[in-house]
């Protein structure tokens, strides 16, 4: 019998926390306040890698190698204006980069730390395309992020001198953007996986029957069998990854699998600290208290703290500027997914012509190699001379610009304007690269008629790019590049640049 209206329905037992939080708006949800202690574990994780990554750069000689040393920067569209600092100013940044990121780990005058971070860092990866990686612009993403959201204080000297010694809390989004950011590349590497080539096993076929190192640990390393259950293991991960690490079920079971993916990547690749990076900025998908459960269960005390308000006990706190705040995280997720897709505005194989290839999670996919010759051609008498690339480019530019059209057009004007500036104002630079992608047989990469000295930069899609049409062989193309122009063109090769 229905009780009358207005009288209490008797409860058959506490809601349980789920259902409670999913009675609860969108919004609400949103701003209410959850355990801060894996946004301040994401935050050391930021700071060490980062005094790591200067530490190798200062110990390798990277910055001289990369920032110093050339004579030819290849700057990003629209960011050209941005120059490396003379003399020492280079090293001095890198220091400037460290002593922020070790602040950020101390939480040390966090906010104008990791602002200073954030800049620094993302100045220097603008710098120049040929250094660009994957998690370079990864840290780039986490350091902005990190620098808006609210600061997560536990386990800092912020904190302490602030005698705020009890748990922190943080809103409710700045913990699902961390998420969404670290989902990106595994999402849209996985999606970067639905292409013919990897799903054929190449290049991973031929990287992995090179690895030599790995096959007394492993006989059958370099099988194409083996080759191809890894790309479809590879695309299978990335795409089912994140749905299974927000599972409570199979969060566990998931997180394993990807320290073992990553640790694989980490011995069959020199990726540097790429695979380490993504094995402890994955533990964002755990319970936003997990850190402090761990610290809890190592010290022997298993009592719950008290102090720590989650989301479904208590209500959102008054939040100014709510709408502003929803729009900015619209914006950064529709910023961050349409970026690794406007490849799809250009025609062709992103892989061959490198149009909006950068920024796009298109990691370990294709293998380019290219018999590169540049000429300069004086129309006022005919003469003819070649230029060596090696003269004008570190090792790194190099091996980035015989592959990327755009770069080979850069580095061919910087080369024209400096003749027509030395009273050559009739000279063209024409080029012929013959280039190979994923062991293919090898063709034309840019039209060797046009003069690539005068072609305009633009965001459009570049005609002077031959189409890619030599199809994926079943057996790989291991001619030696020596034979190159004479088995493709049909006539004896001078000396190839490269």
């Amino acid at each position: 019998m229905r009780p009358p209206r207005g009288t209490a329905t008797p409860s058959k037992g506490p809601i349980p926390v789920e259902a409670r939080d999913g009675r609860q708006p969108l919004r609400q949800r949103l701003f209410s306040p959850v355990d801060a202690a894996s946004t301040s574990f994401l935050r050391l994780v930021v700071g060490v890698i980062l005094v790591c990554e200067c530490v190798r750069f200062h110990v390798y000689g990277w910055i001289d190698t990369y920032f110093v040393l050339p004579t030819i920067r290849f700057g990003y569209f629209g960011f050209d204006w941005l120059q490396p600092l003379p003399g020492d100013g280079m090293h001095l940044v890198f220091l400037g980069i460290a002593a922020s990121a070790a602040a950020v780990t101390l939480g040390y005058r966090y906010r104008t730390a990791i602002a200073l971070l954030a800049t620094g860092w993302t100045y220097v990866n603008l710098l120049d395309q040929s250094t660009y990686l994957n998690h370079a612009y990864l840290l780039s993403l986490a350091c902005v992020l990190l620098a808006v959201l609210p600061a997560p204080l536990d386990w800092s000297l912020d904190a302490r001198r602030r005698a705020q010694r009890g748990p922190h809390t943080t809103p409710a989004w700045s913990l699902w953007l961390l998420r969404f950011q670290i989902a990106v590349p595994y999402v849209f590497g996985g999606i970067s996986k639905l292409d013919s080539d990897w799903l054929h096993g190449q290049p991973l076929q031929v990287w992995m029957s090179r690895m030599t190192h790995l096959h007394e640990r492993v006989p059958a390393f370099g099988e194409p069998w083996l080759a191809t259950l890894f790309s479809y293991g590879g695309l299978v991960f990335d795409l089912a990854v994140v749905p299974a690490l927000l599972c409570r079920r199979t969060r566990v079971a998931a997180f394993a699998v990807a320290l073992a993916f990553h640790g694989l990547n980490a011995a069959m690749f020199h990726i540097g600290v790429f695979p380490w990076l993504m094995m402890f900025a994955t533990t964002i998908f755990f319970e936003p208290g997990w850190p402090r459960s761990v610290l809890r269960w190592a010290s022997g005390n298993k009592s719950t703290p008290a102090g720590i308000p989650l989301a479904t006990e208590s209500p959102a706190p008054p939040v100014r500027n709510q709408p502003w705040i929803l729009i900015g995280i619209a914006t950064w997720i529709v910023v961050q997914i349409l970026i690794p897709f406007r490849h799809l505005l250009y025609p062709g194989d992103v892989a061959w012509t490198d149009e909006g290839s950068k920024f796009a999670w298109r990691m370990m996919l294709f293998d380019k190699v290219t018999a590169l010759r540049i000429t300069a051609t004086n129309l006022a008498d005919g003469t003819a001379r070649p230029i060596d690339p090696r003269d004008l480019l570190t090792p790194k530019q190099l091996e980035r610009m015989s592959t990327n059209p755009e770069l080979l057009a850069l580095f061919c004007r910087h080369v024209g304007d400096t003749l027509r500036r030395a009273g050559h104002p009739q000279a063209e630079i024409h080029v012929l690269a013959l280039c190979s992608l994923n062991f293919r047989r090898p063709q034309l990469l840019v039209d060797p008629a046009v003069d690539l000295s005068r072609v305009s930069r633009s965001i459009r899609p570049q005609t002077w790019i031959v189409p890619l049409r030599e199809p994926l062989r079943e057996q790989p193309w291991l001619v030696p590049m020596s034979q190159w122009e004479r088995q493709i063109l049909g006539r004896v090769p001078s000396p190839p640049e490269q």
